[in-house]
């Protein structure tokens, strides 16, 4: 991409610094995925169940980034904007759950144990990027039938979410010179809570429907 501006500082009406920029951003990047999961289910009864479930999962990441100054015409490469970097996420899960389901009322409870191993390279580099992580996610789920047409359902679950190449990077990113990104490669995932409230009603005599849904997210600093 092409990066042309002028910053001007004015102060009383009075010019008093004008800085141009031209640049030229060539950024190429991969990005590859894998995962699997295993999931038992063990009735218990005619209303209960159990449930486990195993699941692993990596991603890998690269990014060149090479930002060139086209001031006057030329091309010289600008070394303290201009970075590469790779990154690789590994994630191993596993999780117990229970379910009821007895008409009115069906309700989930779970948790799930998760490890997370994130590693990358800056530069050439070797850089930790938050090391290894466990993260505990319990979840749970209520629903009540209030009649044939008519529920409402409560759910209660947590997350994590890993930064992304952008946010890692030490790197100014000057796309917008008057706010200028730079990221932390010592981020850690985003730890969630999340709480859900949905009701739904529908009349079939009068094809009606009315839905309603109230969404909640919390994330400790």
């Amino acid at each position: 991409g092409e990066l042309d501006g002028t910053t001007r500082l004015f102060r009383d009406g009075d010019l008093l610094t004008a800085d141009e920029i031209a640049q030229v951003e060539d950024q190429n990047g991969d990005t590859y995925k894998g995962s699997g999961s295993v999931l038992f289910t063990q009735p218990l009864g005619h209303t209960d169940a159990l449930q486990l479930r195993a699941e692993a999962r990596q991603t890998g990441e690269d990014q060149t980034r090479e930002v060139f100054d086209t001031l006057g015409g030329g091309r010289a490469l600008i070394d303290s904007l201009s970075t590469a970097f790779d990154r690789t996420s590994r994630y191993a899960v596993g999780g117990l759950t229970y379910r009821r389901n007895r008409e009115p009322l069906a309700l989930s409870a779970g948790v799930k144990l998760q490890l997370a191993d994130l590693g990358g390279m800056l530069g050439g580099v070797e850089t930790d990027i938050g090391n290894q992580y466990v993260r505990v996610l319990p979840s749970a789920t209520i629903s009540y039938a209030i009649s044939d047409s008519r529920n409402v359902e409560f759910r209660y679950e947590t997350s994590t979410r890993e930064p992304t190449l952008r946010e890692l990077q030490p790197v100014p990113d000057t796309r917008d010179p008057l706010r200028v990104y730079v990221g932390n490669p010592d981020l850690a995932p985003a730890y969630t809570h999340s709480l859900h409230a949905r009701y739904l009603s529908f009349d079939a005599f009068t094809s009606t429907n009315l839905f309603g849904f109230v969404r909640a997210g919390y994330s400790p600093t």
